[in-house]
């Protein structure tokens, strides 16, 4: 009988953008209180958009950081980015051996692959609000096997909420990327 494995490990990756994207112009402003407000325009797969990213900086610290893009001189969108590290990183609840068997336990390896005997890796980001909710899951790097993806992404959606990360006692949202390891025994 085959035995299904899966294995998670958490690691703090920055991700990149996808899209072709070049600065057109950039300006640095530096605030003696620590806020940095940087202003850029740039073409992102040949359109040109306006960006605003104003972080408030506390001693070294990205406490808050807002971005503000200006799409068609109108539009303009403002959001709060998650940090990737914090004084007080996000914790799921007994731990990271707590999470992998959450996992084990909760996964169910999709039948197309596991009839095809197909294995693979996917990495996973997500982002751990203020509140310790697990939001915007997305695949970084694909299995290149679709139900393995969308397995992923279901099983880290369904993570019960994490203490949230903080910065000087208050809470942040915190970027995790993760991979998820599909093997067939």
């Amino acid at each position: 009988m085959k035995k299904i494995l899966f294995c998670a490990f958490a690691l703090m990756l920055a991700t990149g953008c996808a899209a072709q994207q070049k600065t057109v112009k950039r300006t640095v402003v530096k605030e003696d209180d620590g806020t940095v407000i940087t202003s850029s325009s740039i073409k992102v797969n040949g359109k040109e958009k306006n960006v605003t990213t104003v972080t408030i900086d506390n001693s070294g610290k990205n406490k808050n950081t807002y971005s503000f893009v200006t799409v068609g001189g109108d539009n303009l969108i403002a959001a709060k980015l998650p940090v990737l590290s914090a004084d007080s990183m996000p914790q799921y609840p007994g731990g990271m051996s707590a999470m992998m068997a959450y996992m084990m336990d909760n996964m169910k390896y999709p039948e197309d692959a596991k009839k095809a005997q197909q294995e693979g890796r996917v990495l996973c980001s997500f982002v751990v609000d203020e509140t310790g909710k697990v939001t915007d899951v997305h695949v970084v790097q694909s299995s290149g096997i679709q139900s393995l993806d969308d397995e992923a992404v279901r099983i880290v959606r369904s993570m019960p909420d994490w203490t949230p990360g903080t910065n000087d006692g208050e809470p942040v949202s915190v970027l995790f990327t993760i991979p998820v390891q599909f093997w067939l025994r």
